[in-house]
């Protein structure tokens, strides 16, 4: 497989487990808060549907955060380096337009702790994910998928 292709894969694969890791983060997220009884809330809980656009928010917030900071750039031979100090400012700043999305949108009252939850959730997953997903593409490489081999005279 052609070095190119092999990076446009890995891309695509990065830019799909970012964006399940985000939303898997929120639902998880909501469920600590509201569905478990590990956190305190006057019940009724909020119903899920209320939530269900924030996740989509969320992840395109996130993944337009995480390309300005060139986390989707090619450094070396690895797509989508896990730099985890770059990770925890892309989320950082992710959460902020959400949380301020959300202080705009005032027909419905988002609670604050699901989204901080999110953001540390998503912190420590995608810290994971881009870090197996690296070995893995290291892996690779060590096995000559995507190595062009050239003789220099």
């Amino acid at each position: 497989m052609r070095s190119f292709k092999l990076h446009k894969l890995f891309l695509f694969a990065v830019l799909v487990s970012d964006a399940a890791v985000i939303a898997g983060s929120f639902f998880l997220a909501w469920w600590l808060r509201f569905g478990s009884g590990l956190l305190a809330f006057e019940p009724p809980a909020p119903p899920l549907n209320a939530y269900l656009k924030v996740p989509l928010f969320s992840v395109l917030a996130s993944l337009l955060v995480f390309n300005y900071l060139g986390l989707y750039q090619r450094r070396w031979a690895v797509v989508g380096s896990g730099d985890p100090s770059r990770i925890f400012r892309g989320v950082v700043t992710a959460t902020a337009l959400v949380f301020a999305v959300g202080f705009l949108y005032r027909s419905f009252s988002y609670s604050r702790l699901v989204l901080g939850l999110m953001a540390g959730l998503n912190v420590v997953f995608l810290v994971f994910v881009r870090r197996t997903l690296n070995l893995f593409q290291l892996y690779l490489r060590k096995r000559g998928v995507g190595v062009l081999r050239v003789v220099v005279l």
